[in-house]
């Protein structure tokens, strides 16, 4: 499917359903910070947005991954005290 495919399919899916309008790159941008705020490794976060450097998904989503360890943090203080 070529990028002006999906966003036609896009736009009328959403024109259809009536929903709020949402460009492929906001989808593309939600769909990566849910993975690491859930705690995806960012290594394969970063392959399957198709980039050949990890350093390039850190430099973007930093604050994400900041939070994600946050996430981490608590469980594991959760863990070891329960």
């Amino acid at each position: 499917m070529t990028g002006m495919t999906l966003a036609s399919w896009l736009k009328h899916f959403q024109r259809n359903n009536g929903l709020k309008k949402v460009s492929p790159h906001g989808l593309r941008y939600s769909n990566t910070i849910m993975l690491i705020t859930n705690g995806a490794d960012i290594k394969t976060v970063s392959a399957r947005l198709g980039r050949a450097d990890v350093k390039i998904t850190l430099n973007i989503y930093s604050q994400y991954t900041t939070e994600a360890d946050r996430k981490v943090s608590n469980l594991i203080d959760e863990l070891l005290s329960g």
